[in-house]
């Protein structure tokens, strides 16, 4: 758009240069037939001519102003309207007219086309006058929005910090009058809007504060901040909250967790421990209970192993009193208890197996040699009879 008017704007200087050349040259060209003229005129035969009491007035001929600063001023203007182009108006387009009282839409469309207008014909220093003009005009009006928005703002904010819905909804309505799409406005309406809801959870909260729940204060201030997170204020007492909450529940969990070591509950203790672990896991009360918790179960281990071997041992399960036996070592491994045991289940077994080679091949012992080693197995196992009904009857059987 700036260089179509200024193409336009030079070719009509150019004519006007053409015209004012023509101008002076006839001026000039009158002014030499006049003297040419006055030299076939006698004055010596004219009388005297008498003092006037008239001033003559003289024509002064002024140059346009124009003439010796015409390049300054039109570059002047087109920088002043590339200015007013890419500056001024872009602003202009988010004003709401209907809220203006230092000008209209209307003057400044004038103003400008009065400028290109005056550009065009080559009266640059009009144009630029014309132009300030409207950027002086833009300007007003756009500070007059400003003040008027920022009025009507800040009163919107401080009654929406009383908790006043009603005077901030008009505040906040009149603000937006004055510049419909400022974001700050369109936001702290959002807010304005959810304000009955927000006064609520704010009493609710107080309740709870008196009752001293934390729990229900973090819920309710959680609530309040997901409904209106600009509330960042509230932000650090929650955390303070949420501290005091992890402190207390992380303590129930490690008293919960010895109660159940006490009580031989190994899957309560667990549950315990882990759910401290999971507010506080580098803690030293959770070394603590972690080590009652391992001494439980190694507890429950030996317990469970020793009935194990005592109804093993009765049912005369050696094998199995082996096996039982072997396993609690690896937990227990000094433990007398579980030592005598494994050791007498693996001589027993070992008896067994070996009257069980004979007594399964009879035909063998028709050998000294293998009837020898058949005697010394049955003698062996003598003194394991008493411990394992099964081991005497294979001896007898044997013999």
């Amino acid at each position: 758009m700036l260089n179509k008017e200024i193409a336009r704007a030079s070719k009509e200087a150019a004519r006007q240069r053409r015209r004012n050349t023509l101008t002076i040259l006839g001026g000039v060209g009158s002014v030499i037939f006049f003297l040419i003229s006055l030299s076939f005129i006698d004055f010596s035969e004219q009388p005297e001519p008498q003092q006037s009491s008239i001033p003559v007035q003289q024509t002064v001929y002024e140059p346009s102003p124009s003439v010796g600063t015409a390049p300054v001023s039109r570059n002047q203007f087109k920088e002043q309207l590339r200015h007013y182009e890419k500056g001024i108006e872009p602003r202009l387009d988010t004003l709401n007219w209907e809220a203006s009282a230092s000008g209209s839409q209307n003057d400044l469309l004038v103003l400008k086309e009065q400028a290109l207008t005056a550009f065009s014909s080559g009266d640059y220093d009009l144009a630029l006058g014309n132009l300030n003009h409207a950027q002086s005009l833009a300007e007003t009006v756009l500070e007059e929005r400003q003040m008027r928005f920022q009025q009507a703002f800040l009163q919107a904010e401080a009654h929406f910090t009383e908790l006043s819905y009603e005077k901030a909804k008009l505040k906040i309505e009149k603000a937006l009058f004055f510049w419909p799409d400022e974001e700050q406005a369109l936001t702290l309406q959002i807010r304005i809007e959810k304000l009955p809801q927000i006064k609520e959870l704010l009493e609710e909260i107080g309740v709870a504060q008196v009752e001293n729940n934390l729990q229900k204060e973090v819920n309710l201030i959680r609530q309040l901040i997901v409904l209106d997170p600009e509330r960042l204020e509230l932000v650090p007492h929650l955390e303070k909250l949420e501290r005091e909450l992890d402190e207390s529940r992380f303590a129930a969990h490690i008293d919960e967790g010895i109660r159940q070591v006490g009580k031989w509950n190994l899957a309560g203790a667990r549950s315990s421990l882990a759910a401290a672990r999971k507010i506080y896991p580098n803690r030293n009360e959770v070394t603590l209970l972690s080590n009652k918790v391992s001494g439980l179960r190694k507890d429950l281990l030996l317990k469970r192993a020793l009935a194990d071997l005592k109804v093993s041992v009765a049912s005369d399960d050696w094998h199995r009193v082996e096996v039982v036996a072997g396993e609690a070592l690896k937990v227990h491994p000094t433990n007398q208890i579980l030592v005598d045991r494994y050791k007498l289940a693996r001589r027993v077994v070992s008896a067994m197996q070996s009257i069980e080679s004979f007594v399964s091949s009879p035909g063998r012992l028709s050998s000294v040699n293998v009837a020898q080693l058949a005697h010394q197995a049955i003698a062996e196992a003598a003194v394991l009879t008493r411990q394992s009904p099964s081991l005497l009857n294979q001896s007898r059987e044997l013999e």
